[in-house]
């Protein structure tokens, strides 16, 4: 008896990691920049432009940033405006930021930014994933 509600136990758990995985978001490399602190926009380019995406984060190493100004720019010609102030530690991604109107092929993304600590200066590296 007490095999089978370890059985039975065991196979509940199984399920609910499965469905916990079958949720989660499917995160790909769109593209990438390393850049210097300098006042002036950059552009990343769209190096994975196949597929159309729902929502992207920003994903950071080298020093602590803070994007001031993001224009997704997609295959229809159509462009996205974030002007929100996003702060993404080294190692760590933003939080997802959703395309307006459902899933579309980027082209590029124009990024503003500035390091969030000042003292510090120097490049980071920014990777822009999709899913």
């Amino acid at each position: 008896m007490r095999a089978t509600k370890m059985i039975a136990l065991a196979a509940m758990v199984a399920v609910l990691a499965g469905a916990g995985v079958a949720g989660a978001a499917d995160w790909q490399k769109l593209g990438g920049k390393t850049i210097a602190f300098k006042d002036e926009a950059s552009t990343i380019t769209i190096e994975t432009k196949s597929a159309p995406v729902g929502e992207v984060k920003l994903k950071v190493s080298g020093t602590w940033v803070r994007f001031t100004n993001l224009t997704l720019s997609f295959s229809d010609g159509s462009s996205q405006v974030i002007a929100d102030r996003i702060d993404v530690e080294p190692g760590l991604t933003s939080d997802p930021i959703a395309i307006e109107g459902g899933p579309k092929t980027l082209t590029s993304v124009e990024i503003t930014c500035e390091s969030a600590n000042a003292a510090r200066g120097g490049r980071a590296t920014i990777a822009l994933l999709g899913a």
